[in-house]
């Protein structure tokens, strides 16, 4: 009499996001349909939750493939093929190719597939419609999906996963942003900082010296399942590029950008950069932790050329703010000795490099000197004004540009 062959089986399980129904279903539909089949030995379970079926990078999936290839299962049962893969050609490769090579049976319950009868029971011309329509259900699902994100992010609708720094989820409506009480604080501070002229490397020292949690760090404290490119391992602390990365955030005056990625197609998961033009932008769209005045200011100073002197915690008084009225290039900060005293110039930086230009220049002082007088002028005591830009000419006249009703 011949021996029954005995397989020792895997059971797969997948379930993503956007399905019903739980992974304890399909254990106990494969467990029950094992206890039929004396020739199967239930081994294992390879589990992928929240991983949908376009594609096959999953740990589970991965897991199993490596036992099958040590010799540890040779049978692959899962609930159905739709469980198996959504993905058309790759689960076709996998179940009439990959599997018979490698001497694994392949088992669908549900769908009443099994390798070893298929070529009798003419399942082979069954198989690749069922794959087809499972590959066109991912694909109708991902579309629905996508066209209702779209909708939500159109009305204003906060729809990432994790809320900015900053911010959290409203407890009564998960799709608006409200405050952080604690880290909206942090922004606060940050954007203070770079107001009173600390460049972004000296703010991001301040927060570490204080111990202060990093975004990443601060995800993670509160038990956020949050994964960044930006952070290597569990350290990601505080850096200049963090707090630049903060300092020009619109999400703090209240403004949501997003749709700012999408996705090559629904089989894969490589990210495409949008362009500006395709970007969702919603203004006032929760409320603000900083005033739009002062986050334009601060853009304005990102942009220029704010680099702290050696020794120094903030930048010059008039670092990127000086310019020539007659070449309009920037005017450049240099020290002169004369005998015992030392005095302080800005000059324009054409007359370093000889292009043809009057090549003002100017004591700082007198510049500080003609600030004051335009700020006792407007009878303005505190920062209510910021200078954009101040001009000089030959004759060591000078013209202040200001923004003024930017407040405390």
């Amino acid at each position: 009499m011949e021996r029954r062959k005995i397989y020792y089986a895997g059971a797969y399980i997948r379930m993503s996001k956007e399905d019903k129904g739980s992974i304890e279903n399909q254990e106990r539909l494969i467990e029950e349909y094992v206890k039929r089949r004396e020739e199967i030995i239930l081994c294992t379970q390879y589990i992928d939750e929240g991983y949908r079926g376009g594609d096959f990078i999953r740990p589970g999936f991965l897991h199993m493939m490596e036992d099958i290839e040590k010799g540890k299962i040779d049978c692959v049962i899962v609930k159905d093929l739709s469980r198996f893969g959504r993905n058309y050609i790759e689960s076709g490769m996998y179940i009439e190719r990959v599997f018979p090579n490698m001497g694994v049976r392949f088992i669908s319950v549900n769908d009443g597939y099994d390798s070893i009868y298929a070529h009798r029971r003419g399942e082979m011309i069954y198989l690749p419609l069922v794959n087809l329509l499972n590959d066109y259900y991912s694909r109708d699902i991902s579309m629905k999906i996508q066209s209702h994100l779209s909708m939500r992010r159109k009305q204003g609708k906060f729809t990432g996963s994790f809320a900015p720094y900053g911010y959290i989820k409203d407890p009564k409506d998960r799709s608006r942003l409200i405050p952080d009480p604690y880290a909206s604080m942090v922004v606060k501070e940050i954007f203070s900082w770079k107001l009173q002229g600390y460049s972004q490397g000296r703010i991001a020292c301040l927060l570490n010296q204080r111990s202060e949690l990093s975004p990443y760090q601060y995800k993670k404290w509160k038990g956020d399942s949050y994964q960044s490119g930006f952070a290597k391992g569990n350290e990601g602390g505080w850096s200049p590029t963090a707090v630049g990365r903060v300092l020009e955030n619109s999400i703090y005056i209240g403004t949501l950008i997003q749709g700012k990625r999408t996705t090559k197609n629904y089989k894969t998961k490589e990210i495409i950069e949008k362009e500006k033009k395709d970007w969702i932008i919603t203004e006032k769209a929760h409320e603000p932790i900083i005033s739009k005045e002062i986050y334009e200011i601060v853009g304005e100073l990102l942009k220029k050329d704010k680099r702290t002197a050696p020794g120094r915690e903030t930048t010059y008084l008039f670092s990127g703010l000086a310019h020539c009225a007659f070449c309009k290039e920037p005017m450049m900060r240099k020290k002169v000795k004369r005998g015992d005293k030392e005095y302080v110039y800005y000059v324009c930086v054409s007359k370093k490099y000889g292009t043809g230009c009057l090549g003002c220049s100017i004591r700082e002082e007198k510049i500080l000197e003609y600030t004051k007088k335009v700020l006792k002028e407007k009878e303005l005591t505190s920062l209510s004004v910021y200078v954009r830009e101040i001009l000089v000419y030959s004759d060591k006249t000078i013209t202040i540009t200001m923004r003024e009703g930017i407040g405390q």
